[in-house]
């Protein structure tokens, strides 16, 4: 027997994979992202937020199913309390949760009997491809859940998929060989994942080396999946799991892209690549909070999903590309390009339980051509923002294109529709805060904002905070952005004084990390429940809110774990500092050294989604509109210019108002309600009162006409 071949070291395997153009990137922000791949990780970014509580609560989901992913999901956290429990579980006790996780690969698709579906995953992927997707969309209403439970079926369905038996091949610690012509077999690089999933080998396919990379299991086809544990403690870190990994990904990639190439019409094929360290897991496509419900149950969602982008979308393209193939696969060549050299990582949400250093991932080059894709899917949850933009309802709204010339006196804008905004501030003097004889009074207050008001962040959670605000364009910032950073992040709601728009603006203060002390990352979990707080705000509280110029500051609760939005007033801070804040939101005060600010006005969007009762709920620290009614009829301030509209008319309700007609009638419901707003200095006497039936008039019969030209 032949000596055991010596593995390369870490350094020769980095430079190896250098050589062949391996590069790592680390997280990859969703404005990067390649546009052939957007509308997979979409939805398992989406996945990512979703907590355990709300998917009970989800009401398209069948109970059947909720109560299916309760028990497993309950089975996980007890085999991880068990592990825990262990003084040194190795590497082989960890990997005894590969089953329960990914067991969905190795299960019959369809029934032996009837042929109808044994499982539907809750979050089934879509193809960025319109026509193909409309064919799925058809197979898939046309598919059933299998009824036979051990009775014999009254009729049995077409196998059209060709699924009966297994579809999918799982192998475990098989070598894998080097792509043909890449002239590595004596390269002593190790080729032997903990496991890999891919096809199962169809009876029309030849076999050949370029396709089936395993080399002792033949049935192995276009592999997808690749899976690499290590223990628990004394890990070489996930750095060194992505450098072990990286040949075999690139390896599959290459497999892939030999016949994704030869049809441009198909779906880009993709390999999904899990590590894990003890209860650490981490995809590329995305990573997960461990030691929670809320973790367990985003795993097995996303590997249920990999499952469902598997049998209906990857297989699904790869039986297209074989049938339509000219060599029919019998007579393949083989690779002879290097197209595929990276392999795609999402950017992950951070924990903190990982350093930064470790966040590094394999990367792809955008060479493949973009294709159209589907639109977000409504399975992506509360994270994704509705693009406005062109809602119907705006052209009642003063400044629109379409506009009447009514709005001019009173404007009428629907609640949910808020215009977003990002600020970012970059404060890079350090030496500022560190010498105390040299502090203006501004830089003090500055110091004490700092002192009781920043939060720990990573980069990656900074991404991510900017993405559910609604910015797409994160290069715009144009600094360089340490690993971890200290942030102040401030909150602000008004209307436009021009248009009556109702706007939010997210100011996110960056300071020097050198200037703190060290403490652990803010929770991402918090920190995006927070962010989602102040941006779903929707409704009559969305224009009250808006009406009162809201300020609000974020704070880690006091004694307790979370984040909270608090009031100015409810702040204790000096009035010196809020005053300095309130300035650099709107850029008054650039006389600071060492600030850099850039705006980002991220456009119109819908906000009516929540995330659930709780989140629905606001404190009443920040203040509550007593009024009742449907709607809010809101006075133009003194303090305000006199060229906008003198009324505005909000709509919390889910309506389009698609007439003058209608308009009336909501005008008319609100002045009968009462349901009036105006600020401090608005004074009912007799002749305020007066001017507001003169233009309550005017207003009505501008809509009689508008309900006479639209009848």
């Amino acid at each position: 027997m032949p000596p055991k071949k010596d593995q390369l070291s870490p350094v020769d395997l980095r430079q190896k994979a250098n050589s062949h153009g391996i590069r790592f990137l680390g997280p990859v922000p969703p404005s990067a992202w390649p546009n052939e791949y957007k509308h997979n990780f979409e939805v398992i970014r989406a996945l990512q937020f979703l907590r355990y509580e709300d998917y009970k609560d989800t009401e398209r989901i069948p109970t059947s199913h909720k109560l299916g992913y309760q028990k497993r999901v309950k089975e996980l956290r007890e085999k991880v309390r068990y592990l825990l429990k262990d003084i040194n579980p190795n590497e082989s006790s960890w990997r005894k949760l590969e089953d329960p996780i990914f067991g969905i690969f190795d299960d019959p698709v369809i029934c032996e009997k009837c042929n109808n579906e044994l499982l539907k995953s809750d979050y089934e992927a879509v193809s960025s491809n319109k026509e193909l997707q409309s064919r799925l969309d058809a197979r898939r209403n046309m598919r059933r859940l299998c009824a036979c439970n051990g009775r014999r079926p009254q009729r049995q369905m077409k196998d059209d998929d060709e699924e009966a038996g297994s579809i999918f091949c799982s192998v475990r610690e098989e070598t894998i060989t080097h792509a043909p012509g890449d002239h590595l077999d004596a390269s002593r690089i190790s080729m032997r994942p903990d496991a890999v999933i891919g096809l199962r080998k169809p009876s029309s396919v030849a076999w050949s080396e370029t396709h089936f990379p395993a080399k002792n299991r033949h049935d192995l086809f276009l592999p997808f999946l690749v899976i690499e544990a290590k223990k628990e403690k004394d890990a070489p870190g996930f750095r060194s799991i992505q450098f072990q990994t990286a040949f075999p990904v690139r390896r599959f990639l290459k497999a892939q892209f030999d016949i994704d190439s030869r049809d441009t019409s198909c779906e880009p094929c993709l390999v999904w690549f899990f590590a894990y360290q003890g209860e650490q897991w981490r995809l590329h496509a995305g990573t997960l909070d461990h030691d929670k419900v809320d973790g367990a149950l985003q795993l097995l969602l996303i590997v249920d999903y990999i499952w469902s982008w598997a049998r209906d979308i990857y297989r699904t393209t790869v039986r297209n590309l074989i049938a339509n193939s000219r060599t029919s696969f019998r007579a393949v060549s083989p690779v002879s390009t290097d197209r595929f050299r990276h392999s795609i990582s999402l950017c992950p949400t951070s924990s903190s339980a990982f350093d930064s250093q470790d966040l590094d991932g394999i990367q792809i080059d955008s060479t493949v051509a973009e294709r159209d894709r589907s639109q977000r899917q409504e399975s992506t949850g509360p994270v994704i923002l509705k693009d406005a933009t062109s809602y119907p309802f705006l052209r009642w709204a003063v400044g629109h294109p379409e506009s009447p010339s009514w709005t001019a006196l009173g404007s009428i804008r629907h609640a949910n529709i808020v215009q977003l905004e990002f600020q970012y501030h970059d404060h890079w003097a350090a030496a500022t805060f560190r010498e105390e004889d040299m502090l203006s009074n501004e830089d003090r207050s500055l110091g004490s904002i700092l002192g009781n008001y920043s939060i720990r962040i990573s980069r990656e959670q900074l991404n991510d905070i900017a993405f559910i605000w609604g910015t797409r364009n994160q290069s715009a910032w144009g600094f360089g952005l340490a690993h971890t950073m200290r942030a102040t992040f401030y909150f602000k709601t008004y209307c436009s004084q021009s248009s009556w728009q109702i706007k939010r603006v997210l100011h996110c203060n960056i300071w020097e990390e050198e200037q703190l002390p060290l403490s652990r990352h803010s929770n991402t979990e918090d920190l995006m429940r927070a962010m989602l707080k102040v941006r779903n705000i929707h409704g009559r509280e969305s224009a009250w809110f808006a009406l009162q110029s809201t300020n609000l500051i974020l704070r880690p609760k006091p004694g307790e774990g979370g984040l909270e939005w608090i009031t100015f007033a409810d702040s204790n801070l000096k009035e010196k500092a809020s005053d300095i804040l309130s300035g650099l939101a709107t850029g008054r005060n650039q006389g600071i050294g060492g600030i850099c600010r850039v705006r980002l006005d991220n456009g119109l969007f819908w906000t009516a989604t929540v995330l659930n009762n709780q989140d629905q709920c606001l404190p009443a620290s920040w203040g509550k509109d007593n009024r009742t009614g449907d709607y809010l009829l809101a006075i133009r301030s003194s303090s305000w210019s006199d060229t906008g509209p003198k009324f505005c008319l909000f709509v919390p309700a889910e309506t389009d108002c698609g007439s003058g007609s209608e308009l009336l009638h909501v005008l008319n419901q609100a002045v009968s309600e009462n349901s009036l707003y105006g600020d401090d200095n608005f004074q009912s006497s007799h002749h305020d009162r007066m001017a507001l039936r003169h233009g309550f008039c005017t207003w009505r019969t501008a809509l009689s006409l508008e309900r006479t030209n639209t009848a």
